[in-house]
């Protein structure tokens, strides 16, 4: 419904809904606004008797630019005052509330969030008509083609929504930039009014898409049958467009396949890698590292084909030998003779006889052993010795047991002459103790021996072997007394006679009970083996592996040494296997220039901290790079010209900070020796910590960090770490470790250097070709340590690993043994000697 003026623009047309109880208020405001030049709407003014009031009120409302509703007490509480607003807003009006009366308590929230208009007495209506004058009249213009597109569209949604009643020509986009510029004041399109428009468009878009489909129907007839060639022609090419497309998303989803696959295979290889570096610093887990670092090194990880590498140039191993030599049969234990067990089959404990539980005798045959005892029973335990024509040596004597519960066994062993005397002593549910004694002195010896070992305590566990071990004095040395002791725990152990003590001399570590312990005639090693198979070599006194862990095809029985590097273990069929000890790859020397001619870039740092002078506060670099201490532990940086950028405060004291050649990259070192690598601005640091006290052993620990240098690549970094022992005897050690991963990639190394000897290393530095050079004074024989893979190794150094190893370790990550391991040996030999030719 639209009134028109005079002028040709219609008035503005206000609802105002109301209770009847405010009747002389809604009266008042009529006229007021009809007087202001609107045109308002009362029910009871426009209304007839019996008419369908809920169709003749949202009528009015519909055609109404506003709505106006009177809040009083009555308003809030009338059902068809409530109706009212309902309706006005889901025909998108506006609504101005104007208050006539207080109304309490109860006001929807639709009309709280609303600003009021009050007019609850003469004086209010006075000063509040202007303003709401003044309210209806805000953004009038676009509120009006409100009401008319919601009467167009109200009409349209009645009728069915036919086309004939929607916009067209230029009608469509006069409605769509009014609904693009709603003022934020203004009431939102109604879900009609917007489908209206959107509808108005697509019907416009519609029939311009079928006149262009009539004109091309029209050219197409007229043009024939060269059209429809062309039309299928067209359709070829789209066909083959999309078989195109479809092979393109088919490469596209397999090389996403193989992307996926290969971060996997890189995952699994970065895991293998930090495996096997963790388990190849250990004699007792080198197979194992090995094996993991080959299947790394087979998925294609360049570093643990560098690790492996350098381990094969800086390692010895044990490998088998092609024939094995004939050796004597190993002395068995001495058996007790059966008159012996006879003659001690009842022997006399303070008047009463009992059986003995245990009986041994002495290599020469002279004396014996006896020890009887039963707690659960109360027979006290006690030990004796005798010649063996039945006269004692000895008094009997209450072994010195301090368990948790009883003694439960007893047994001893003999030295050949029956000097000596290492008596067991295994508690119930306990580990065994060894106490020994000097029978010449009837003293106890000085010593802690238990039945140690990697494996859990059991019921009750000891020794699966105790003996002496002698070595008859001769011209360059004294005689030796060692006790060669092999625990169901794990380990094998060497203890050496000194006076009266007995004090251990070398250690092998098994994961399974020792079968097997000896030393050789030269008593330089201890040899032992498991009945995991394992055979473990050290040195005595120094505790040294010596080459890697074996694993027998069966369990030994028995160890032999072969001359300066062999070793034959006998299996449980009575054959001999022989092993030699070897360094794999034999590379020619390479020229290694002096220390004297040789830059010192690498080894130009900031010291911080010197323990044997004064500390610096600033560096100038090589490069270029001034490198400054800072307060809080953190460094500085900065090149001329250029402000000082700031690192991160470092968590324990800064000791050497060092940068790249072009001083790029920066290396700092603090006092708990973990090495970090940053950019020159430290915006990022590279990989994580390097922990090289992770590396310390007993002899090995540094007291400060030289200096950290970084490869020409940017990949590796290598650490020079000492220890000053006065007067004039440095110790150092040079490691090499992986920037990305901080894992090592050689074997820690240790040097000395006095200062006074010609011919020695004193130092280690990046050579151009990618290999670590040894350097010293012209007398030095030439040192390097390649750290490029040769090109023809990749891909045969992971069989190889594997071969030497023993083992190789599966898709599910489980060890099997290498087929063909001798002729996978071969090969790789025959490769490498290839390389040194």
């Amino acid at each position: 419904m639209a009134i028109d003026t005079g002028a040709g623009e219609r008035k503005t047309n206000v609802f105002i809904s109301y209770s009847r109880r405010d009747a002389e208020a809604a009266d008042r405001l009529h006229e007021a606004l009809t007087a202001q030049g609107l045109n308002p709407y009362l029910d009871k003014h426009d209304i007839a008797a019996g008419e369908d009031w809920k169709a003749r009120l949202g009528g009015l409302i519909e055609s109404a630019d506003t709505m106006v509703f009177l809040i009083s007490p009555d308003s809030i509480a009338s059902s068809v005052c409530d109706w009212e607003v309902n309706h006005a807003e889901l025909k998108g009006k506006r609504i101005l509330p104007v208050v006539i009366r207080e109304p309490g308590e109860g006001v929807p929230e639709r009309l709280q969030r609303l600003n009021y208009v009050f007019m609850r007495n003469p004086d209010e209506e006075t000063g509040a008509l202007p303003r709401l004058a003044d309210a209806l009249a805000v953004d009038i213009a676009w509120i009006r083609n409100h009401t008319r597109y919601g009467d167009d569209a109200g009409e349209w949604e009645t009728a069915g929504r036919p086309s004939r009643l929607l916009l067209r020509g230029a009608s469509i986009g006069e409605a769509e930039r009014w609904r693009d510029s709603r003022p934020p004041t203004a009431p939102q399109l109604t879900e009609t009014q917007s489908a209206y428009i959107a509808a108005s468009r697509r019907g416009a878009t519609n029939r311009a898409r079928g006149w262009t489909a009539g004109s091309i129907v029209v050219a197409l007839i007229a043009i024939g049958l060269s059209v429809y060639a062309f039309i299928q022609q067209q359709a070829a090419e789209a066909s083959r467009i999309v078989a195109e497309a479809s092979q393109q998303r088919a490469e596209e989803s397999q090389a996403a396949a193989e992307a996926s696959e290969q971060r996997a295979v890189t995952v699994l290889a970065t895991s293998d890698l930090r495996q096997g570096t963790d388990l190849s610093g250990d004699a007792e887990t080198a197979a194992d590292g090995m094996a993991y670092l080959a299947r790394a090194a087979e998925a294609g990880d360049d570093r643990a084909q560098t690790r492996l590498w350098t381990m094969l140039q800086q390692r010895s191993f044990w490998l088998p030998a092609a024939t094995a030599s004939a050796v004597e049969p190993a002395e068995p234990p001495p058996a007790v003779p059966q008159d012996i067990l006879d003659r001690f089959a009842q022997v006399d404990v303070n008047g009463e006889l009992q059986t003995p539980q245990n009986i041994a005798i002495s290599g020469d045959g002279r004396r014996v052993f006896t020890a009887v005892g039963d707690v659960p029973n109360q027979i006290t335990p006690m030990v004796k010795v005798w010649n063996a024509d039945g006269t004692p040596v000895t008094d009997w004597w209450e072994p010195p047991y301090s368990g948790d519960f009883y003694l439960y066994r007893i047994s001893g062993t003999f030295n050949h002459d029956g000097r000596y005397l290492a008596v067991e002593l295994e508690g119930w549910r306990e580990t065994s103790t060894l106490v020994a004694y000097d029978l010449e002195t009837m003293a106890q010896l000085e010593t802690d021996i238990t039945a140690s070992g990697l494996l859990p305590q059991t019921q009750s566990i000891g020794f699966n072997s105790v003996r002496f071990v002698e070595r008859p004095a001769t011209s360059d040395r004294e005689a030796e007394t060692y006790l060669v002791t092999a625990a169901a725990k794990g380990d094998a152990v060497v203890y050496a006679l000194f006076g009266t003590r007995l004090e251990e001399v070398a250690r092998n570590r098994h994961r399974a009970a020792v079968r097997v312990a000896d030393i050789d005639p030269d008593d330089q090693w201890l040899m032992s083996a498991g009945w995991d198979r394992s055979v473990s070599i050290s040195t005595l006194h120094t505790f040294n592996a010596i080459g890697n862990l074996v694993f027998a095809d069966s369990v030994p029985t028995a160890l032999r040494r072969s001359g300066p590097a062999g070793l034959m273990v006998q299996g449980e069929t009575g054959g001999w296997a022989s092993y030699n000890l070897k360094a794999p790859v034999k590379r020619k020397p390479m020229p290694v220039a002096p220390l004297d001619t040789e830059g010192g870039r690498q080894e130009a740092c900031l010291r911080i901290t010197d323990p044997y002078g004064e500390g610096q506060t600033r560096f100038e670099h090589p490069s270029g790079l001034l490198l400054t201490a800072e307060p809080n532990r953190q460094v500085g940086a900065a090149r001329a010209g250029e402000p000082a950028k700031l690192s991160p405060a470092f968590t324990a004291d800064l000791y050497v900070v060092c940068a790249s050649d072009d001083g790029s990259l920066v290396t700092v070192t603090t006092a708990d020796f973990r090495t970090e690598i940053w950019t020159a601005d430290f915006s990022a640091r590279l990989g994580p910590a390097i922990n090289e006290r992770a590396y310390f052993g007993d002899g090995s620990t540094p007291e400060k960090t030289d200096w950290a240098a970084i490869s020409p690549d940017g990949k590796r970094v290598m650490i020079r770490s000492s220890f000053w022992n006065p007067p004039n005897l440095e110790l150092f050690w040079i490691s090499l470790w992986d920037i990305e991963t901080g894992l090592p990639l050689m074997d820690r190394t240790a040097f000395a250097d006095d200062g006074l000897t010609d011919g020695v290393v004193r130092s280690a530095r990046f050579a151009g070709d990618g290999h670590l050079t040894f350097i010293g004074d012209t007398a030095l024989t030439p040192a390097t340590l390649e750290l490029t893979t040769p090109a023809v190794l990749p891909a045969a150094l992971p069989d190889y690993a594997e071969a030497i190893a023993g083992q190789s370790i599966n898709a599910q990550g489980l060890a099997e043994l290498v087929p063909n391991r001798a002729g996978a040996l071969e090969a790789g030999n025959r490769l490498l000697e290839s390389l040194a030719e």
